[in-house]
């Protein structure tokens, strides 16, 4: 009972920021475990590599947000450019800290799970990016009798009625 006590406190310290209130945190840890069907041991080594991406992740988004306050009030260009090179490296990163729970993920864990667990860990918004980036088909592009269907030059000698 206590290892679950304590599984359940690592769990909810190393959960994604987006989860805000400590039930949605609860709700979450217990939805990771779940779904990757982990063992106590491997519990146990996930959580601070989870707890440890979360955190470095938490003070580079917080970085980002203090440098695009400054960059929407800048007004000279040498500042301007200055600043977008700090953003371009704070996007390196970034980067590079998402490299590193993949590299640790892939250690721990075998392939499908390690990609289920990165999945999980995305914000609600990220996940649905497949889903909004998809083309749109023909038909929702030009419906049937729409204005904006694309001009068919008329025969008038095709049928009896004429165009």
């Amino acid at each position: 009972m206590r290892i679950l006590a304590a599984l359940l406190v690592l769990l909810i310290a190393a959960v994604p920021a987006f989860a805000q209130t400590p039930r949605e945190r609860i709700l979450l840890a217990l939805e990771l475990v779940d779904e990757l069907e982990l063992d106590d041991a491997t519990a146990h080594k996930l959580l601070p590599v989870l707890s440890a991406y979360e955190r470095e992740r938490e003070k580079l988004l917080g970085t980002q947000v203090d440098l695009l306050e400054r960059i929407r009030l800048i007004d000279d260009s040498a500042v301007a450019d200055k600043l977008l090179d700090e953003l371009l490296a704070l996007q390196r990163s970034l980067v590079a800290a998402e490299t590193t729970l993949v590299a640790k993920l892939r250690k721990l864990l075998p392939a499908e799970q390690a990609a289920r667990a990165r999945v999980m860990l995305l914000t609600p918004y990220q996940r649905d990016a497949p889903r909004r980036r998809a083309p749109p088909r023909r038909d929702d592009l030009f419906p049937p009798g729409s204005q904006l269907t694309p001009y068919v030059p008329c025969d008038p000698f095709a049928s009896m009625h004429g165009c």
